[in-house]
């Protein structure tokens, strides 16, 4: 599943459906599934399993909402977000906790770029009011793609939001999308780019009696807030975030660290400051 990003698609099958508008799906998983871990160096490990729970018998819901017409074929994307859908636990399991969204192909548009890298491993976010609403891990080339993403003129703009590990956030505000179009914010002649920039860590612990908890890294830039990390967990946690925001023109290394139970809904958040130093003493227990 993670060779399936910017842009690229697997198509799962074709279903006859009663004419109407429907308002969900549900994902019926089979049984032994696993999480392979990658170690530092890139090489993998043996499997790992991956607890599903309710993923047999009921199946995790996906939200969406769509129409279907009569005789025609409407086409869905499914997104899984792979980087909040796995958790790991205090005791060193894994659970799956799916992060997935629905998106009917005939009002959905991409958002594409590049961005002129410094090393391996830069993330880009499309976000809206501080919520992010498609990520990806950009290409060994510095190409991105951001897709599915609603038409702007009934979902409102998107900013794009990159973090790369060699240089500081770079934000490029109000990027319209059009449905079964490409919005382009970069070339390979003038990729996304920003000065180098030093990182520190938010780290420490997140805890809930349920199946884990979502830690978002939000940084308020010119009165907008920006998520520009996030991890999931039920124990220990980690964000590696950076001191210095081109887009600001500044060094702020401020941040506010928000938590989340991902089954509660309940949220805990604290500020912290990592301009002089990482900070490893963050609490959060649900």
């Amino acid at each position: 599943m993670l060779s399936l990003t910017n842009g690229v698609l697997q198509q799962l099958g074709q279903i006859p459906l009663p004419t109407g508008h429907y308002q969900r799906i549900r994902l019926v998983l089979t049984s032994n599934n696993s999480v392979v871990l990658t170690t530092a160096t890139g090489t993998d490990d043996a499997d790992v399993a991956l607890t599903t729970p309710g993923a047999t018998q009921s199946g995790y819901k996906v939200v969406g909402n769509f129409t279907v017409q009569p005789d025609t074929l409407t086409d869905l994307v499914l997104d899984f977000d792979a980087c909040r859908s796995v958790v790991q636990k205090g005791n060193g399991t894994y659970s799956l906790k799916p992060v997935v969204t629905a998106t009917p192909v005939v009002v959905s548009g991409r958002i594409k770029g590049v961005v002129s890298l410094t090393e391996a491993g830069a993330k880009v976010y499309a976000e809206q009011n501080g919520v992010v609403i498609k990520g990806t891990v950009v290409n060994t080339d510095g190409s991105f793609t951001l897709s599915p993403l609603i038409q702007s003129s009934s979902n409102g703009n998107y900013d794009v939001v990159v973090v790369d590990q060699g240089f500081s956030n770079a934000i490029i505000r109000s990027v319209p999308v059009t449905a079964s179009a490409d919005t382009t914010v970069s070339t390979a002649a003038a990729p996304v780019s920003a000065p180098a920039a030093s990182f520190r860590v938010a780290a420490g612990t997140a805890i809930t009696p349920s199946d884990g908890v979502v830690v978002k890294a939000l940084q308020t830039v010119q009165t907008r807030t920006y998520e520009v990390g996030s991890v999931t967990a039920n124990g220990a946690f980690s964000l590696t975030l950076p001191v210095t925001l081109a887009s600001d023109g500044t060094v702020i290394g401020q941040y506010r660290i928000e938590a989340k139970d991902t089954t509660t809904g309940a949220i805990q958040t604290t500020p912290v400051d990592i301009t002089t130093s990482s900070v490893t003493n963050l609490s959060f227990s649900f």
